[in-house]
C-alpha cells in the first residue's frame, strides 16, 4: 500500500504532539511495508526531499517564504506558523496531484487539529479521485474552540461545521470518543468514523528508561511541552507556592519552548519561585524518556486536550499523573485509579492534588503501575496496526 501523508508543520524539528506521533508512526508504518510519503512545510536548513527510517519528507516551499518563516515558528510562536500553514495549505493540491503520480500513491491522509486543514486535500480528491482520509487530532466543534478568542473561534468552528457536513472524503480517524461523539451529533455517518489510539509512543523506551543522574531522588514535579496558553501553565505555577509551602525541597521543571515562556518566567519570579522552578527549554525528544523517568509527579494543566503524549508517555513510564479533566484526556485517566484528575483553571486543586500524592508514597506507586498497563492500549505498533487495516480498505475497493 502506497499513502501520501500531510502535515503542515515541519518534520521532524517542530515537537508538538502531533508531529511527535507522525515522527513515530510513519517509520512503524514502513516496518509494516506501507510505502509513505509525508508532505509538510519547509524549513530553511533542510532538504526539501529526504528518506528517514524507511519513509519519505517532502517539504514544500514557496519562493523560500515558508521554509524562513517555520525556522522562526518554535520560539515566535502562532503569527509565523499562521501565515506559512496557510501559504502550504494554498498551494497544497498542487504538490499533491505532483506527488501521488511519482510515487503511485493509493490514499491521501491529512493529519490535522481542525478538519478545515484538509480541504485542500479534499479539491485533490476530487480532480484525481483518491480516496481521502483525515485524522481529526482534535476539532474546534468543542473544546478547541477555547484556544481562541471571538470572532475566529466562532468563524473557524462554523467553516469546520460546514466543511464536515460536505462530505467530500472518504474516512475520518479521531483520537477520543468526545470527538467521536461530536461527528455522530453533527450527523457524520458512523461507516465513515473509526477511532484509533493515537497518539501512540514507544511503551517500552519510556517503561525501561534510567533516570537522569543528578535528578535522582530529588522531588520533581514536570510539565514537557509547547509553552502556549492552551497549555494551562499560569495555573501550574500559581500552584507552586502552596506546594513548596508544604514540601520546601520540591522543584517544578518546565520542559519546552514557546511564546508563553517570558511571560511565565516573570510569574515564576513574582511568586518568588525562582529558585523552585526551572525552564530547561526543549529538551531533544530522545532525553524525554528519561526526564519523564526522573519526575516524581508529571502534571498536565491543559485547558484544551485530545489525548495528550505528554501523558500518555508519563503513564508508560509509571509515574502518577495530575491532569485537567477536558476532551480526551478523561478516555485515558480515571481519577484516583490512572491518575488524577482536576478542573481546567484551578491552582488551588492542582496544589491539593500534587500534596495528596507527595503525602501518600503507597498511592502514587498504585497509580503508576495502572497507569502503565492503561498506556500498553497506545503502543505505536497497535496504532501503526489499525492504520494499515484502514489503508488495506481503500486498496481492495
Amino acid at each position: 500500500m502506497k499513502v501520501i501523508k500531510v502535515r503542515e508543520f515541519t518534520y521532524p524539528t517542530y515537537v508538538g504532539g502531533i508531529e511527535t506521533c507522525l515522527h513515530q508512526l510513519c517509520p512503524a508504518l514502513a516496518r509494516l511495508g506501507v510505502n509513505v510519503t509525508l508532505l509538510t512545510c519547509a524549513e530553511k536548513g533542510l532538504p526539501r526531499k529526504q528518506f528517514i527510517e524507511g519513509f519519505e519528507v517532502r517539504r514544500v516551499d514557496f519562493l523560500g517564504v515558508i521554509g524562513a518563516l517555520t525556522s522562526r515558528l518554535k520560539v515566535s510562536g502562532a503569527l509565523y506558523g499562521l501565515i506559512a500553514r496557510t501559504l502550504f495549505l494554498i498551494i497544497l493540491p498542487i504538490h499533491l496531484i505532483k506527488a501521488l503520480g511519482e510515487t503511485g500513491a493509493e490514499a491521501i491522509h491529512v493529519h490535522c487539529l481542525c478538519a478545515l486543514s484538509a480541504l485542500p486535500a479534499s479539491i485533490t480528491k476530487m480532480l484525481t479521485g483518491k480516496p481521502l482520509i483525515i485524522t481529526m487530532h482534535g476539532t474546534f466543534l468543542g473544546y478547541y474552540s477555547k484556544a481562541i478568542k471571538p470572532p475566529l473561534s466562532w468563524l473557524i468552528s462554523t467553516a469546520e461545521k460546514a466543511y464536515l457536513r460536505l462530505g467530500v472524503y472518504d474516512k475520518i480517524l479521531v483520537e477520543d470518543k468526545y470527538t467521536y461523539k461530536l461527528l455522530i451529533k453533527l450527523g457524520i455517518s458512523r461507516e465513515k468514523i473509526s477511532l484509533l489510539p493515537y497518539p501512540g509512543i514507544k511503551i517500552e523506551v519510556f517503561r525501561k528508561a534510567h533516570p537522569i543522574n543528578a535528578l535522582k531522588d530529588k522531588l520533581i514535579i514536570l510539565h514537557h511541552g509547547r509553552l502556549v496558553p492552551k497549555r494551562g501553565l499560569k495555573n501550574l505555577i500559581e500552584a507552586m507556592p502552596k506546594v513548596i509551602g508544604g514540601f520546601p525541597e520540591a522543584t517544578l521543571i518546565i520542559a519546552g519552548e514557546g511564546p508563553e515562556k517570558t511571560r511565565l518566567r516573570k510569574l515564576a519570579e513574582k511568586l518568588g519561585l525562582a529558585q523552585h522552578v526551572r525552564f530547561i527549554g526543549l529538551a531533544p525528544y530522545e532525553l524525554i524518556p528519561a526526564l519523564v523517568k526522573s519526575s516524581t509527579i508529571v502534571v498536565n494543566p491543559s485547558l484544551v486536550e485530545g489525548h495528550s503524549s505528554s501523558v500518555i508517555e508519563a503513564m508508560a513510564a509509571s509515574k502518577p499523573v495530575i491532569a485537567t479533566k477536558v476532551g480526551g484526556i478523561t478516555d485515558i485517566i480515571r481519577d484516583g485509579e490512572t491518575g488524577i484528575l482536576i478542573e481546567p483553571e484551578n491552582p488551588d486543586q492542582i496544589a491539593e492534588a500534587i500534596m495528596k500524592l507527595l503525602k501518600n508514597p503507597k498511592m502514587m506507586e498504585a497509580i503508576g503501575e495502572r497507569a502503565s498497563k492503561k498506556a500498553e492500549e497506545f503502543s505505536i505498533e497497535n496504532l501503526a496496526k489499525k492504520e494499515a487495516q484502514i489503508y488495506q480498505e481503500f486498496s481492495r475497493r
